[in-house]
């Protein structure tokens, strides 16, 4: 791929892994209104914060396995669908039980981007600057914490609680067209070929 398009890649990249901070930030703001409003008491609050942190640990090991499996561009448009849909259903404010197990799909799901995202952008660059490319990416969490904390404020400020997840959600889901298009449908995993070390021990000729 021309280096132009790499560039373009890699702000596809950086907006869509930036997204799902702006989804995971929105509750650090959005939880104090939900404690006023009786929505929710602080000990939900909390083990809303642990069932996302189980899930994306348990998916951070499941979806290492299915990484090897499906094609990068699958593993992130699912992952930024789940993350969008999860938000979303929280914004209806279903009861206590539906938002912390939906809070806990979206943490699962934000397991789902990192490996695939770094390894296609990365790819698509000479070794000699992955590394910076990748210190490059890195900085899309710190992007993404900032415009969550400021998008979820702004969406309860200028609407009600609800917006505070519905906002997030729609920031993400519109992170899937630019991935469709932009991300190749194949695997781009750099080919290395190991020599066994063992082989000489079996050879016959």
């Amino acid at each position: 791929m021309k280096k132009a398009s790499g560039r373009l890649l890699f702000l596809v990249a950086y907006f869509a892994y930036a997204s799902i901070y702006i989804a995971r930030l929105n509750l650090t703001v959005a939880s104090p209104v939900m404690q006023s409003e009786k929505l929710m008491n602080a000990a939900q609050i909390g083990t809303m914060g642990g069932i996302f942190f189980l899930f994306y640990s348990a998916g951070q090991l499941l979806n290492g396995y299915l990484g090897d499996i499906f094609p990068p561009k699958i593993m992130i448009m699912t992952g930024l669908f789940l993350t969008a849909a999860s938000n979303l259903g929280i914004g209806f404010l279903p009861g206590t039980a539906v938002i912390t197990l939906l809070w806990g799909i979206n943490g699962f799901a934000q397991s789902m981007l990192w490996g695939p995202l770094l390894r296609t952008v990365a790819s698509h660059y000479p070794p000699g600057r992955k590394s910076f490319i990748a210190s490059l990416l890195v900085s899309s969490v710190g992007t993404g914490s900032i415009l969550g904390v400021f998008l979820a404020t702004a969406a309860i400020y200028f609407g009600n609680l609800r917006y505070a997840f519905i906002w997030p959600g729609a920031a993400a889901l519109l992170r899937l067209l630019p991935c469709f298009i932009c991300f190749p449908v194949y695997r781009r995993r750099p080919q290395i070929r190991r020599k066994n070390p063992w082989l000489p021990c079996f050879h016959l000729g």
